[in-house]
């Protein structure tokens, strides 16, 4: 998925991997990014290169690609 189109493109969801990004004390392109689409909630895992889910953030719904 192309980060830099959705921190560019939607700003809570930017602020909201800034945060996350300062709480785990990494950088953007350090890490893996899964978006997950459900029914009721999408959201945004990220991962470290060793495969550790370090948190998530919201994205908004929508069908299709995030």
């Amino acid at each position: 998925m192309d980060t830099e189109e959705i921190v560019t493109t939607n700003a809570a969801m930017s602020t909201e991997l800034e945060r996350l990004l300062v709480r785990i004390q990494s950088e953007m392109q350090e890490n893996y990014y899964l978006a997950l689409t459900s029914r009721y909630r999408n959201i945004v895992l990220v991962f470290d290169v060793a495969g550790y889910v370090l948190g998530s953030i919201s994205a908004p719904y929508k069908t299709g690609e995030l």
